[in-house]
């Protein structure tokens, strides 16, 4: 028994891991890392002391302009 179209299909799903797949890993490393440094940066600006009177905790904003992924 012999199935028709088995090599066409497996070309277009080979076609398919290329492309689709592919972008697929990046949306899906662009998201645990944006998650990542959205926690890294709310936890860094509350334990960071700011000032004479050793006030704890500087603005989100302050350390997520300097933060980075590498």
């Amino acid at each position: 028994m012999e199935v028709k179209g088995l090599k066409e299909a497996i070309s277009v799903l080979k076609e398919l891991d290329r492309g689709y797949v592919t972008r697929a890993k990046i949306r899906a490393i662009n998201r645990v890392a944006k998650r990542v440094v959205s926690v890294s940066v709310r936890s860094a600006a509350a334990l960071v002391v700011a000032g004479d009177n050793r006030r704890q905790g500087i603005p989100v904003r302050t350390v997520r302009r300097r933060a980075r992924v590498r």
